[in-house]
């Protein structure tokens, strides 16, 4: 689906809502509309840090992997560009903290979305943010060998963290997946 809101165009993939319906139908504790909230929250602040630094958004792409929020190659300075990248999971972290001791489902959701986005892998926050420090100190030539190296050096360090995880906690394969998804993007 294709539409525009205020200048921007927005495309939501048919696997989105799919996903979506999905989940719903699988969520047996109720914590899909937090999730949603939590992601909804997420995106408005960078959306808002971007207008704030008057970056002009062309396109936003909501997919099952997430929401890419395409920019005008607005050149930004390093303290602007993580503060862009680190922005949202901080909201999150913050909205934990506001909920610890009101709703332990709206405190978990907004902490684990606050560190999956951190991990420095793929077009996460934390990946982004990396790309950006990378950019700044390393030449136009060595740049994507770093940027790939750093995407597998951390991927695997979070792959076996899930593995663990999995074994011991029985936290879903689907987690395993995502890792291994985002490790082999080309771009972080």
């Amino acid at each position: 689906m294709n539409f525009t809101i205020n200048k921007i165009k927005v495309h939501i993939s048919f696997f989105f809502p799919a996903m979506i319906a999905f989940f719903v139908l699988r969520d047996k504790i109720g914590i899909i509309p937090s999730l949603l909230c939590g992601i909804f929250f997420h995106e408005i602040c960078h959306i808002l840090v971007m207008l704030l630094f008057g970056i002009t958004i062309r396109k936003i792409n909501i997919t099952a992997l997430g929401i890419d929020i395409k920019k005008n190659n607005s050149f930004l300075p390093l303290p602007k560009e993580l503060l862009l990248h680190i922005s949202a999971p901080t909201l999150n972290l913050i909205i934990a903290l506001i909920f610890k001791n009101i709703s332990n489902e709206i405190f978990a959701v907004n902490f684990i979305l606050a560190i999956v986005n951190l991990i420095p892998i793929g077009n996460l926050d934390g990946g982004n943010a990396l790309s950006a420090l990378i950019s700044e100190y390393i030449n136009e030539e060595k740049r994507n060998l770093c940027k790939n190296f750093a995407n597998i050096f951390f991927g695997i360090i979070f792959l076996t963290i899930g593995y663990f995880l999995y074994k011991n906690y029985a936290v879903s394969p689907v987690f395993l997946m995502l890792i291994i998804i985002m490790m082999f993007q080309n771009d972080i």
